[in-house]
């Protein structure tokens, strides 16, 4: 009796990859060439003019720009966008509409930190704020609050 499905279904052959990705890397292979490219071209223009030396010299012995190390973030925690740009922040509404929670999404880092500093700042009860560490979400128990 032959099986309804294969023993290995990993081994299934895949589909081809979206028109998006392949222009992607296309993009990325161009980009990489135009590079390889740019010291010949100067190479090949210095050398047409030959009082042109000085400038070859100095385009060929020039060290490329130093890159200053990225700065740490001063807060332990970030916070990541969505990929429209905007801030992970969702309001939910359950039990009817009778309970209002605010839900903070894509939190990388010390997530203790940033409840503790909304708790702060919103001036509300720490039973109402709850941190889950399994989905790194911050759960507030209201949708504002008015000071």
């Amino acid at each position: 009796m032959a099986l309804a499905y294969p023993s290995m279904p990993f081994l299934r052959p895949l589909g081809l990859p979206r028109r998006s990705i392949l222009n992607h890397f296309k993009q990325l292979s161009c980009t990489a060439k135009a590079q390889r490219e740019i010291p010949e071209r100067i190479i090949a223009h210095a050398s047409v003019d030959e009082d042109n030396n000085s400038a070859l010299k100095s385009v060929m012995d020039a060290s490329p720009p130093e890159v200053p190390p990225p700065t740490a973030s001063p807060e332990p925690y970030i916070v990541h966008r969505t990929p429209s740009r905007q801030l992970p922040i969702y309001l939910d509404a359950k039990r009817g509409g009778n309970l209002h929670q605010t839900r903070i999404r894509k939190i990388e880092g010390n997530i203790t930190e940033l409840r503790n500093q909304l708790q702060q700042a919103l001036q509300i009860p720490p039973k109402d704020i709850a941190v889950n560490q399994l989905t790194r979400h911050i759960l507030i128990k209201v949708w504002k609050v008015t000071p």
